[in-house]
């Protein structure tokens, strides 16, 4: 998994300041598959582009901690 943001400028804001990390989400390459956060939940980046895709809980987070020491000890890494 890859988290990614993306800063957003919009150019007819008198302000003109970019918006940093406006857009949130994280990226599954080998299942193909990338999400976009809205608050707390995360939802299929088709649903951004007006797809009806349901919120998915499990997506764009960090791996427990056992499991990323498991992950770690097999990859030959030291705690």
């Amino acid at each position: 998994m890859s988290r990614f943001a993306v800063d957003v400028h919009r150019p007819w804001r008198e302000e003109g300041a970019w918006e940093e990390g406006e857009i949130v989400g994280c990226a599954y390459p080998d299942d193909k598959k990338v999400f976009v956060g809205y608050g707390e939940r995360y939802f299929p980046a088709a649903h951004v582009v007006g797809a009806d895709e349901a919120a998915q809980p499990d997506v764009c987070r960090a791996a427990p901690p056992s499991t990323a020491r498991r992950a770690e000890a097999h990859a030959g890494g030291s705690s």
